[in-house]
């Protein structure tokens, strides 16, 4: 069935439909356009160049140039595995239950869920998942029927590096990388040895995930074609030129692990930036005291060398950058294959990431804080389609939940009915102004379900954050668990006056009623969600 777009009244079938506030008309697509995702992990948008960062990043600008760049966009959760499930079914982690990474804590998709992609995979697209998924229905293999052929780390990529794993292992400390039994050959510095060796941290970390990551920082020892995201990008391609040429739709998320863990990049990305050279962000001093003893902070501190050096940020910096730079590369790679297939404009284009990361913001690298600084909770947001929207810089307030029921508005399909997202269309096509939309975001942290199950309970806890008009207000819960053993308390941020988030105005009383009305914002969007678990509460 092709789309049929609707527009204030107005119907368009292979069409012209004039926008308001739009100086020329655009004009629609006549067939069904693919759908193409690219999905990075724990991206910091302020790495990249279009966003002003310090990694020039020419492929992913092109899309930011030729598309809409949103500025106000945040995700639902700072965590991998609730905000992929939010992607897919535009609401958020407490409403899907999907409130922690998937694995033992957590139960993962369902093969009878209902998802934006599996309706298109109904509707006759080809649709793909390619890279990291992180949803596993109840163990790590298990997929669903809409995503037929996926080339995750676990078990696709680990079956077939499984024959080296042994030979890399016998290189001995310092010349391996130990990622959740992946094991990959590494180089590591003369510093990044002694700050390992002055902190006594093969002992300390030795047995630790975590801590396995950060003594294992380094460059990573394979050629760029045996990177698992180098495969998943020319997975991808394949799918795209088999596709085109079959003249089936396509929808592919391409999903990259990188920059996320390991901390690892290849030559010549390892080269690319020297630790010295690196500047640390303006607010690397400025942490509040909550968030001082949390692994953000501690896998810094725990790297310092004998000097007292930033050591460890500096190089987990360089390794980050390298991936960002090597992320590019790839979506360079990508807009290569639909542009010698035809399909670099019959096709929607979306960039975005689950979540960020510290990257050095607050002193801190990872996202293993409770916080929701800027550096976790924004994400990039990009969408190109040159036959329906014309590029500009947005300032929409935007979210994860709303991606699949722009792209559905985008084909003239109905969303979800349950789904709580909204669609941007209107505001990137200019019907409406960003100034109209409703101003806040939303972003959350849940506590775990004791049996793993989807369900919130009464005795589960949240962190929350609102985030709009200038301000950022959070609200944090206690509970003897990981992530939520701090006191309960309030932040609150003017981000017009204070972007790097230095200043808690949560005490100060000329701005109690912005205090007030972001927090009366927080308890109507959880009655409205239907927050099932314990109540907010400020203090003790």
């Amino acid at each position: 069935m092709k789309s049929m777009y609707r527009r204030n009244g107005v119907h368009a079938l292979a069409g012209i439909v004039t926008f308001p506030l739009m100086s020329a008309p655009w004009l629609m697509a006549a067939e069904e356009p693919n759908v193409l995702l690219i999905f990075p992990d724990q991206l910091n948008k302020s790495v990249l160049s279009c966003y002003g960062g310090p990694v020039s990043t020419p492929n992913i600008d092109r899309l930011a140039r030729e598309g809409v760049r949103f500025t106000e966009a945040t995700c639902p959760t700072p965590y991998c595995s609730p905000s992929r499930m939010s992607l897919v079914t535009g609401r958020y982690p407490h409403q899907h239950g999907v409130v922690q990474n998937c694995g033992w804590r957590q139960q993962g998709m369902t093969e009878d869920e209902q998802t934006y992609p599996r309706i298109l995979n109904t509707a006759g697209y080809s649709t793909h998942h390619y890279g990291k998924w992180h949803l596993e229905p109840i163990k790590n293999g298990d997929s669903v029927p809409w995503y037929p052929d996926q080339y995750r780390y676990f078990p696709e990529f680990f079956d077939k590096m499984a024959g080296s794993f042994d030979q890399y292992k016998a290189r001995g400390n310092g010349r391996f990388s130990d990622w959740y039994g992946l094991i990959f050959p590494i180089e590591i510095t003369a510093e990044i040895e002694a700050a390992i060796e002055h902190n006594d941290l093969r002992k300390k970390w030795g047995n630790d995930a975590a801590g396995k990551m950060a003594i294992g920082m380094g460059r990573l020892d394979l050629k760029q074609e045996d990177c698992y995201d180098y495969q998943v990008t020319d997975r991808a391609i394949e799918t795209i030129r088999r596709s085109s040429a079959a003249g089936k739709p396509f929808m592919i998320n391409v999903g990259f692990n990188i920059p996320h863990d390991p901390y690892l990049v290849p030559a010549p990305y390892y080269e690319m930036f020297p630790p010295d050279e690196i500047k640390l962000p303006a607010n690397a001093e400025f942490l509040l005291d909550q968030f001082k003893h949390q692994w953000s902070r501690a896998v810094v501190t725990n790297m310092r060398g004998p000097d007292g050096k930033e050591i460890g940020l500096r190089e987990y910096l360089r390794i980050y950058y390298g991936n960002v730079k090597f992320l590019d590369d790839q979506v360079g790679r990508i807009f290569q294959a639909l542009e010698l297939a035809g399909e670099i404009d019959h096709t929607i284009i979306v960039f975005l990431s689950d979540h960020g990361d510290m990257a050095g913001g607050h002193g801190m690298a990872w996202k293993e804080t409770s916080s929701f600084y800027e550096e976790v909770a924004t994400i990039p947001l990009m969408i190109r389609y040159p036959k329906m929207l014309p590029p500009h810089v947005n300032k929409t307030p935007a979210s994860t939940v709303d991606v699949f029921p722009t792209l559905f508005d985008m084909l003239g399909r109905d969303p979800l009915a349950q789904a709580e997202g909204k669609s941007l269309l209107p505001y990137m096509s200019g019907e409406k102004k960003a100034s109209e939309a409703y101003p806040y975001t939303f972003s959350e942290r849940i506590s775990a379900n004791p049996k793993a199950q989807r369900e919130v309970l009464p005795e589960m806890a949240g962190h929350f954050m609102v985030r709009g008009n200038g301000f950022k207000y959070m609200v944090f819960s206690h509970k003897d668990e990981y992530q939520f053993n701090e006191p309960p308390g309030e932040v609150l941020f003017n981000l017009d006056s204070d972007p790097g988030e230095t200043i808690n105005l949560a005490d100060n009383p000329e701005f109690a009623p912005v205090k007030e009305k972001m927090r009366a914002e927080l308890e109507n969007w959880l009655k409205r969600t239907g927050w099932a678990g314990a109540p907010v509460k400020a203090s003790l």
